[in-house]
């Protein structure tokens, strides 16, 4: 028999009431986390991403890429309007070019959108013969009132804008796009 057996109770009490810490830490971290789960509230206020204002501009970002990607018929050959845009390299197609893409766009925003929606698409050409190293091919929206309203806060509005840029061989083509209400 066991004489002695008081270190074994001493061994058996510290590990008990080690174990009962650890239940407490977990069940101490399992409450604080289901606390602030429940405010769904990830980061500081500095942090915070409020996505209903960027749904204006992921909706317009969706609609540039597709209207990239968009087929139409042009010097009697159906290319993608992104081709059409490298073919503005040539200056001399910048005329023809720049109306098709406006009544492409034009068309295209009426068929999606309301009426109130005004846009801006501004295309900048590598153009070494120019102090700021573009040419710009700028357009905006068809009715007078939007025109006007556009003109007078353009450079607020492409601030805002999307950007986005085409690669050739002749260098980079910067495309800028807003797209909302006026």
């Amino acid at each position: 028999m066991i004489k002695y057996n008081h270190g074994q109770i001493g061994a058996t009490l510290s590990w008990f009431v080690a174990t009962l810490i650890i239940f407490f830490i977990i069940v101490l971290f399992l409450s604080t986390t289901i606390i602030f789960s429940s405010q769904k509230k990830i980061s500081l206020e500095s942090d915070v991403i409020n996505l209903e204002e960027k749904t204006g501009e992921l909706a317009g970002f969706e609609f540039l890429l597709g209207f990239l990607d968009k087929k139409i018929l042009f010097d009697n050959e159906k290319t993608s309007i992104k081709k059409i845009v490298v073919k503005g390299l040539d200056k001399e197609k910048r005329t023809s070019i720049k109306l098709k893409l406006k009544e492409e766009l034009d068309r295209t925003i009426k068929e999606d959108y309301n009426e109130k929606t005004c846009y801006i698409f501004d295309i900048e050409y590598p153009d070494s013969n120019s102090n700021k190293g573009f040419d710009v091919c700028s357009f905006t929206c068809t009715d007078e009132d939007f025109n006007q309203y556009v003109d007078q806060y353009k450079s607020r509005l492409l601030s805002k804008s999307i950007k986005f840029n085409l690669y050739s061989e002749k260098g980079v083509i910067k495309i800028k796009f807003y797209l909302g209400e006026c």
